[in-house]
């Protein structure tokens, strides 16, 4: 069995986009007001939920570790644009920021992720799904069976 075969049987990847309208990436990391969270497989995807900074969270010393925190569970979150010490909270948290040009439609970053999954996804995303190059289970992840 092949990883992609394992991908295409049994595995959801978590998705968070920054996003004013759940249509478009459209925001900044640090300025998001809220992130759409989707759940993505080889062939479809759904939404999940929307969440939402707090507030009290945007108010502490780190708001970046509380904005990374909100997306726990989440193995991949697209953003406009993200500073270098937000990244490195998120990877803490194994969560791997990805930035897309303005306006970007979730639809079509869904589609290319999904692309990437059907194929050979990269080291990254297979550790991040629990999955080794054969399609063998590993470690935790941000994935549901």
């Amino acid at each position: 069995m092949t990883a992609s075969n394992h991908f295409a049987e049994s595995k959801r990847i978590r998705i968070a986009f920054a996003s004013t309208n759940g249509k478009n990436v459209d925001r900044q990391f640090g300025a998001a007001e809220r992130f759409y969270i989707w759940d993505v497989g080889t062939d479809s995807a759904a939404t999940v939920e929307t969440v939402a900074p707090c507030s009290e969270c945007d108010k502490r010393d780190d708001r970046m570790a509380a904005r990374a925190h909100l997306l726990d569970g989440c193995a991949i979150v697209y953003s406009t644009q993200i500073s270098v010490p937000a990244a490195a909270k998120l990877a803490k948290r194994h969560v791997y920021p990805m930035r897309v040009e303005p306006s970007t439609p979730i639809g079509d970053a869904i589609h290319a992720l999904q692309t990437v999954l059907q194929g050979n996804p990269p080291p990254w995303l297979r550790k991040a799904a629990g999955v080794g190059i054969n399609g063998d289970p590993i470690g935790d992840s941000s994935f549901s069976e």
